[in-house]
Order: structure tokens, then sequence, then C-alpha cells
């Protein structure tokens, strides 16, 4: 019985040791994964303003601003009617 008891601690670990290693492996390549995407998107940014003056930087930077606020407004309208249509019901 003490036998069957110590192989079956020696296989959970084993197990246990298997799994932290796979956990790892998968955080490590997925936080690599994300760091990639991080510095694509660097190197697009800089593609998109190279050259470009304060100026023209500035009001890109006011058009983008400008753009997000008409998206998150539509968005906030749109859940908002949503909202009231399923109150009404």
């Amino acid at each position: 019985m003490q036998r069957k008891k110590m192989k079956d601690d020696k296989i959970q670990k084993e197990q246990d040791e298997a799994a932290t290693m796979i956990q790892a492996r998968y955080k490590g390549n997925k936080s690599r994964k994300r760091q990639k995407e991080k510095l694509d998107a660097i190197k697009e940014l800089e593609k998109n303003y190279s050259g470009l003056s304060k100026e023209e930087i500035a009001k890109r930077k006011l058009e983008e601003d400008e753009a997000a606020v008409m998206i998150q407004s539509c968005y906030k309208g749109r859940k908002t009617r949503k909202k009231a249509k399923a109150k009404k019901r």
C-alpha cells in the first residue's frame, strides 16, 4: 500500500512539473507574440509619421482624436438606445 502511494505521488509530481512547463512555455510564447505586436505597431506609427512636421503630426493627432470621439459617441448612443428599448418591453 505504501509503495502504491509513493508511486502515485511520484506520478502526480511528474504531471505537475509537466503542466508547469507547458504553462511556462505558453506564457512565454504569448508574451513574445504580444511584444512583437507592440514593436510592429511602433514601426507602423514611425512609418506613418516619418518626415512630417510637428504641425502635421498635431493635425493628424487631432483628426484621430475627433474620429475616436465620434466612434465612442456612436457606440454609447447605440448602447443607450438598446437599453431604452429593453426597458420598454
